[in-house]
């Protein structure tokens, strides 16, 4: 083989075999993804986001800046996972006398899969696979 023909061999299997370990996140927000939805279809991503629910029908993610009006995704733990700082943000959702997020601040770093889900709601959904920088502040008559 020519010198030539194994240099594209060895770039043609170094761009396979990135593409294949490039499991690194690509951070956006959430408005972000509710501006160019179609762009992140399928794509892992890293969010800082609120939780916020009403502990009876929704819960999903937020983004953290005031100003963006429609910044938010449903969310779901992927397969498999299993993440004692999911299991911390159900527990402080359920806690207390007023379960949801009325009286509470739940934020942190989601990593996951975005998928676009029209047929159904929410139509934009993050299939977490890690949580990160969780941070619970709870207001009112309940201390943690």
């Amino acid at each position: 083989m020519s010198r030539h023909a194994q240099g594209l061999v060895a770039l043609l299997v170094a761009s396979v075999a990135s593409s294949a370990w490039a499991a690194e996140p690509i951070a956006v927000t959430l408005c972000d993804l509710s501006s160019a939805p179609h762009k992140y279809e399928g794509i892992l991503i890293r969010v800082h986001a609120r939780v916020m629910s009403d502990a009876l029908e929704r819960t999903v993610l937020v983004d953290v800046n005031p100003t963006c009006r429609f910044g938010g995704a449903g969310f779901a733990v992927a397969p498999g996972v299993s993440d004692p700082a999911i299991d911390t943000i159900t527990n402080a959702i359920f806690s207390g006398r007023h379960p949801g997020t009325r009286n509470k601040f739940i934020r942190g770093d989601f990593v996951g899969i975005f998928r676009l889900t029209a047929e159904a709601a929410p139509m934009r959904e993050i299939e977490i696979r890690s949580l990160s920088n969780l941070k619970i502040t709870f207001f009112g008559d309940q201390r943690k």
